[in-house]
């Protein structure tokens, strides 16, 4: 659903991306929970539009980075589709959430390869 006014509408990625750059930003929120609690489809189309808003989910990603209760394909998703196309002033600015997940992963980290996605981001701009 996006929020439109006090209107609420069903909608896909592909519908977002139609939306204006106003209701892009306005929508933005809505579209870093619904993608928290799984309810958008993870595709190019979703990594494109975040692109185009780097400072503003800056804190949705340290959030999921930090996260030990956070969606394991999630962080990896961001991780591969998002964060290794950022700017390189965010990337910087995640280097010390990627160095822990490289460095010290949790077990449940290790277990899905966290780690090496994590390093593989970090050598692609340090």
């Amino acid at each position: 659903m996006l929020k439109k006014g006090w209107v609420y509408l069903e909608a896909s990625v592909e519908q977002l991306l139609t939306l204006s750059e106003e209701e892009k930003r306005s929508n933005l929120p809505f579209v870093l929970e619904w993608l928290k609690v799984g309810e958008i489809e993870r595709n190019e189309g979703l990594a494109e539009l975040l692109l185009q808003y780097p400072a503003e989910i800056t804190p949705f990603i340290f959030e999921l980075l930090e996260g030990e209760a956070m969606d394991y394909d999630l962080k990896k998703w961001m991780m591969e589709n998002v964060i290794c196309k950022l700017p390189f002033f965010v990337k910087i600015a995640l280097e010390e959430q990627l160095q822990r997940i490289a460095q010290l992963p949790t077990d449940e980290e290790r277990k899905r390869k966290l780690h090496e996605v994590a390093q593989t981001v970090l050598d692609s701009f340090i």
